[in-house]
């Protein structure tokens, strides 16, 4: 369904439905909190989603402003997916203000993420 994207870049593949996450052919385990940011950020590809939109959506709305658990959780999200020495990070951090997903150009969506009619 449009609601439940794959997600597949040339580091690594997530399937937002059944929750699976896969690098280089294995299974990454990523935790609930991990998994909330990182649908969170494949369903706003390109778009800056600020820190008080992630702790919102992933802790919900009465969560304080402790962009800690943000950069914590984020840096858990980088390790597991991201390859070591990754010249243009695929989860960036915008001066603090929140993260973004690297441009669809890299990507490959399937499952109602298309490029089309953009």
């Amino acid at each position: 369904p449009p609601d439940d994207p794959v997600m597949e870049t040339a580091h690594f593949r997530l399937d937002l439905h059944d929750k699976v996450a896969t690098v280089a052919g294995a299974d990454v385990h990523l935790t609930p909190t991990e998994w909330g940011l990182v649908e969170v950020l494949v369903r706003n590809p390109e778009r800056l989603v600020t820190q008080r939109e992630l702790l919102e959506q992933v802790w919900g709305p009465s969560t304080p402003h402790e962009p800690g658990y943000l950069r914590v959780h984020m840096g858990h999200v980088r390790r597991k997916l991201e390859p070591p020495g990754l010249t243009a990070p695929l989860f960036r951090d915008r001066a603090r203000d929140g993260v973004s997903l690297s441009p669809l150009s890299r990507l490959s969506r399937t499952n109602g993420l298309s490029d089309e009619g953009r």
